[in-house]
């Protein structure tokens, strides 16, 4: 149940108050195609500015004054070889590399160390409207008594019958006054209706907010209980809500339940039985959408970042999350030749820095990024398949891992491609990477 109401003094006409405070916006863009160099920023400076004039005129000849006029500087900027241009604002005396840098960071979540192409250069010049007319605020000691009605008048309520309405014109009122309920608020845009139980307080920019009288917000107890609903209970077979735990135990549940969970799923079941485990049909499906939908996040984003033309407008690429141990949790609609073995993959690196693996004594960190494509001993499929496994961490454990596999044009072997026809060894197709780390301790190696 709404306890306040909140009406604009412009409420009547607030679409068109809109459209009349809207910003008007002009643009102007032109090709650029040169390389971001300090020697470029004369000649792209010179071009913004003949933009910056050609918005601003535009502007003029809709009304707009020079001081209502603000412009702002863009560069379509991308890493040559990729295809995604960032919009990066220049601002005067800053640096655009620097800018567009924080931004591809910010976006993607790294940084390619490759020139900087401008594609096209690009002013925004806007139009400042006018604001508001300010109504003077009045101090609480200054309020005025509330003057008489313009008129009285007599109005049918659901429940109550006719009650006497007085009538208020609301540009009579000053600010703090307040009007109780029944009553009518008119102005020349609008008429605002207090029904009994409700007050009406005109605020200091003569908006109107309504709310409960004191009276209906505390009435007597056993009104109070008179006016509980009765609620028919339609599920009998439902039991109540069992009472709940103090604070302290439910805190410890919670915390028996975080170290349970960081179990492998087995051993949190005491006969290890795993058609015993409850599931919520919701939680199941929000989750299953939840995660598929970062997988999908994770192929855009390489589709975007990528240079090779196989990742960027081939599509040969997959990307899913798996569980701690390596098995599948989620996948994105790839390609099923790499999804069907990605998780063996994750799984060997699992063995391979584990208990008893050769990678043992090295283990896995937090900035570690993990990297294979060997078919025989890591799950690979061919050896042009690269596999990227990335494990997350949270309080020093890997709760699950992150993996992408992608075609590459060249792995090296006897011929161009790696795909020899006539190759007899796994090593003539090209490099085969049983583990290596890419990325160790968040430095790229």
């Amino acid at each position: 149940m709404l306890h306040v109401l909140f009406v604009c003094r412009y409420a009547g006409v607030l679409s068109a108050v809109g459209i009349q405070l809207a910003d008007i916006v002009q643009e102007a863009q032109e090709p650029a195609a040169v390389e971001l160099t300090f020697s470029e920023f004369p000649g792209l400076q010179a071009r913004l500015v003949g933009l910056a004039a050609i918005a601003a005129q535009q502007l003029k000849q809709q009304g707009f004054k020079d001081r209502q006029i603000s412009v702002e500087h863009y560069l379509n900027l991308r890493y040559s070889g990729t295809d995604v241009a960032v919009m990066t604002q220049w601002v005067e005396g800053s640096d655009p590399a620097a800018a567009f840098a924080a931004t591809y960071q910010r976006e993607f979540g790294f940084v390619l160390d490759r020139p900087v192409v401008v594609d096209d250069v690009r002013v925004r010049a806007t139009g400042r409207a006018a604001d508001l007319p300010a109504v003077q605020a009045l101090s609480t000691n200054s309020i005025p008594p509330l003057p008489a009605p313009a008129l009285n008048s007599s109005t049918y309520f659901e429940g109550v019958g006719r009650m006497p309405t007085p009538v208020y014109m609301l540009d009579q009122l000053a600010g703090g006054q307040q009007v109780q309920g029944p009553a009518l608020l008119i102005d020349n845009i609008s008429t605002i209706l207090i029904e009994p139980g409700w007050d009406a307080t005109i605020t200091a920019d003569h908006n109107v907010c309504i709310g409960v009288s004191q009276q209906q917000q505390h009435p007597p107890q056993a009104q109070q209980q008179s006016q509980q609903p009765q609620h028919l209970n339609l599920h009998h077979h439902h039991q109540q809500n069992p009472p709940q735990a103090p604070p302290q135990q439910q805190q410890e549940h919670q915390q028996q339940q975080h170290l349970l969970l960081q179990q492998p799923l087995e051993q949190q079941l005491p006969d290890g039985d795993l058609g015993q485990v409850e599931c919520d049909p919701i939680q199941l499906s929000i989750f299953a959408h939840r995660f598929m939908g970062i997988a999908e996040q994770m192929g855009r984003v390489l589709q975007r970042t990528s240079i090779s033309v196989n990742i960027k407008e081939r599509l040969d690429f997959s990307c899913a999350l798996f569980g701690p141990d390596g098995s599948l949790v989620a996948n994105a609609p790839h390609l099923p030749v790499h999804l069907g073995a990605m998780s063996e993959a994750v799984r060997f690196q699992v063995a391979y820095y584990g208990p008893g693996g050769p990678g043992e004594q090295e283990g896995l960190q937090e900035g570690d990024v993990l990297l294979s494509n060997h078919p025989q001993l890591a799950g690979g499929s061919h050896l042009p398949d690269i596999t990227v496994i990335t494990p997350v961490f949270n309080q020093g454990q890997v709760v699950f891992f992150v993996a992408s596999r992608g075609h590459h044009a060249d792995i090296g072997g006897i011929s161009p491609g790696s795909m020899p026809p006539n190759s007899r060894l796994l090593v003539e197709e090209g490099a085969a990477i049983v583990s290596f780390k890419l990325v160790q301790h968040g430095a790229f190696q």
